[in-house]
């Protein structure tokens, strides 16, 4: 949920935010995060989450993986965009 936090200050002014929400690689223990899970100060009423698994590890310790990683995840959303999509843990996700 890390990278959710600064949506907090993005539009503060705007309420009932849609949310997508991309992870490179598994949702992690908790799964994924629906409108009823956002950090404090979050106020979504929809939450898309999109799960790419199996994409090179990019990061300030991988940077070189960088462009592989980002054409892997390019790849992956092209190829489900037309699957129908299955809906999360709550109302809206």
């Amino acid at each position: 949920s890390h990278g959710l936090l600064g949506l907090a200050q993005v539009h503060p002014e705007e309420e009932r935010k849609r949310i997508v929400n991309v992870v490179a690689g598994t949702f992690g223990r908790g799964g994924e995060l629906g409108p009823m899970e956002m950090p404090a100060g979050v106020d979504a009423t929809e939450v898309l989450s999109i799960s790419i698994e199996n994409t090179p590890l990019c990061g300030p310790h991988n940077m070189a993986n960088g462009p592989r990683a980002v054409e892997a995840a390019m790849n992956a959303i092209n190829a489900v965009l037309d699957v129908p999509m299955h809906y999360g843990k709550g109302k809206n996700h």
